[in-house]
C-alpha cells in the first residue's frame, strides 16, 4: 500500500500518505538440523537438540510480518511459529515441539506535534516474546524496550540509546529471572 518502504524501520522518509507492506512465508524441510543461518552450509541445532543423522528433522515454519510508516509514525510486526518432529525419536517418547515467537514495534518522530523537539529524534517501544516450547510452562523469554535514536544521515549514521527490561524463565529450576539494560550504539554504514 502507498509508496515502496525502505531499508529503515522508522518512518526517516516522513512518509505523507500511508505505507504498508503485508507478508507471510512458509517453509519445509528435512535434514539433520533443526536451524539454519544464512548460507546453505550453516547447519545448526536449536537448544534442546542434538545434531541429527540425515533426514532425522522435519522442520515446518511460517510466518507473518506487518509493516506500516505515516507521518513520523513507524510500525512492524513480525510472528513466528516452528515445528520440529524428530522423526527417529522412540515411540514412546514424544517427537514433536512447537515454537513460537515475534514482536511488535512502534516509533515516532515527534517534531512535527512538538516543534521544539529536533527533527532528527525519533522515540520508539519494543516488545519481544520467545516460547522455546509451548508445551513446557514457564519458559518465556521476554523483552521490553524504550530507545531513542538520533539520524544524522537517514538509516546510514544514527545514533541509539536504549534500556531494555528482560525476563526468562527456566522451567528446570522454576525460576524468573529479570534484568535491566541499557545500550548506546551508533550505527554507520556506507
Amino acid at each position: 500500500m502507498g509508496d515502496e518502504l525502505s531499508f529503515s524501520q522508522s518512518d526517516i522518509e516522513f512518509h505523507e500518505k500511508p505505507a504498508a507492506s503485508f507478508a507471510i512465508a512458509a517453509v519445509t524441510n528435512t535434514s539433520r538440523c533443526t536451524a539454519f543461518e544464512t548460507d546453505n552450509n550453516s547447519c545448526r541445532v536449536l537448544p534442546g537438540f542434538k545434531l541429527g543423522a540425515p533426514g532425522q528433522y522435519e522442520v515446518n515454519q511460517a510466518m507473518e510480518e506487518l509493516r506500516f510508516k505515516w507521518r513520523g509514525f513507524s510500525f512492524q510486526h513480525e510472528l513466528h511459529f516452528k515445528n520440529i518432529d524428530d522423526r527417529l525419536i522412540a515411540a514412546n517418547l514424544k517427537s514433536k515441539t512447537d515454537l513460537m515467537g515475534g514482536y511488535v514495534q512502534a516509533g515516532y518522530f515527534p517534531h512535527d506535534l512538538i516543534p521544539l523537539v529536533p527533527k532528527q529524534l525519533e522515540f520508539a517501544m519494543r516488545y519481544a516474546a520467545v516460547d522455546p516450547n509451548r508445551d513446557i510452562d514457564n519458559n518465556m523469554q521476554q523483552e521490553l524496550t524504550g530507545a531513542m535514536n538520533w539520524f544524522f544521515s537517514g538509516h546510514s549514521n544514527k545514533l541509539s540509546f536504549e534500556v531494555s527490561h528482560l525476563t526468562v524463565e527456566d522451567p528446570t529450576k522454576n525460576i524468573k529471572k529479570d534484568e535491566e539494560r541499557a545500550r548506546v550504539q551508533w550505527d554507520i554504514s556506507f
